[in-house]
């Protein structure tokens, strides 16, 4: 039987992105999120992950962290062949590694940091999908601030399966307007 996710399997280059939320200043957890877009047939696919708990109840939970390893996942359900599924990512990083932009960049720039890419029914256990290795270049993108919404470039064939998703789509559109140009899509 095909599995539901085989539309996210593919080989080539993609973009990744870390991002912490800043609630905390110094040494305190934050919550850290893994963004991914790649092109698929159609155009770019985007897949946002945050740092969660493990158990059923906790996958559905932002987790503060204090390391960029652990498990990042998708928080709101998926479609995806008739059924629902929780996706989500081990971070493997080097041991210890602080939960700083920085640290991230500079093990990406060694070749350091692996993503596997996990899915799972929502109360099921996670199974690999494949992995995902991040090389260099790392670079900032404070000049040009790159904007991401799953919900406007889903995965084919993988669709968001939440009517709280109608209101992340609002909660996306009003907070990525570019300030000096109102109306514009900063896409």
């Amino acid at each position: 039987m095909e599995q539901p996710w085989t539309s996210l399997a593919r080989s080539g280059p993609a973009a990744a992105f870390g991002a912490a939320a800043r609630l905390r200043r110094g040494r305190l957890p934050d919550i850290l999120g893994i963004a991914l877009r790649w092109q698929q047939d159609g155009g770019p696919a985007e897949l946002l992950l945050a740092t969660t708990g493990r158990t059923t109840l906790g996958r559905r939970l932002l987790r503060p962290a204090t390391r960029w390893t652990g498990l990042y996942s998708s928080l709101f359900p998926y479609q995806a062949g008739g059924r629902r599924l929780l996706l989500g990512a081990l971070l493997h990083t080097p041991a210890r590694l602080p939960a700083t932009l920085g640290a991230l960049a500079h093990a990406v720039e060694d070749g350091l940091v692996v993503l596997e890419l996990l899915a799972a029914a929502p109360s099921g256990p996670w199974r690999l999908l494949g992995q995902v290795h991040l090389t260099a270049p790392a670079r900032a993108d404070a000049d040009r601030p790159t904007r991401f919404n799953p919900l406007r470039r889903p995965i084919p064939g993988v669709r968001p399966a939440s009517r709280l998703n109608d209101v992340r789509d609002a909660a996306y559109a009003a907070a990525q307007q570019v300030p000096d140009q109102p109306g514009k899509d900063p896409w």
